[in-house]
Parts: structure tokens; sequence; C-alpha cells
């Protein structure tokens, strides 16, 4: 019985971990050059940069049929205070 109950965890924990990798984001870096349209919803999170610009971190897009949670700009704590 024990084997038993030990097989039916190992699965379960080999069954959760292929499906934590399948739903893995995907990450791109680059540098956005162009807008064309309107497009869907962007969100971007960033850090001040030489003379007072925005250097994003991150850049969120949307799903259509989902609005721009929270639109504006507030602190985040995503790296420590310069």
């Amino acid at each position: 019985m024990t084997r038993r109950l030990a097989a039916v965890v190992v699965s379960l924990l080999l069954v959760t971990a292929t499906a934590a990798q399948a739903q893995a984001p995907m990450r791109v870096r680059g540098t956005i050059t162009a807008v064309d349209g309107n497009g869907d919803g962007v969100g971007a999170t960033t850090r001040p940069g030489p003379g007072g610009a925005l250097t994003a971190l991150e850049v969120h897009v949307f799903p259509p049929n989902m609005p721009v949670p929270n639109e504006g700009h507030r602190p985040w704590d995503l790296e420590p205070a310069r």
C-alpha cells in the first residue's frame, strides 16, 4: 500500500512540475522603435533614468477585452530606491 501511495505522490509531483513549465511566460528583450495604430492596452513598469526620463523595466500587453488597470504613474517596489 505504501508503494502505491508513493507512486501516486511522485506521479502528481511530475504532472504538477510539467504543468508549471508549460505555463511559463515568454520573455522578450528589445527596444520599441515605433507604434502603429492604437493596438491593445499597454502598461510599463519604469524607473527614473538620466535627466528624469523614465526607462521601462517591463512592458505589459493587455488583451483587447481587458481594460488597462489603474492607469497612471505611481511608486513601485520592483527595485530598491536609489
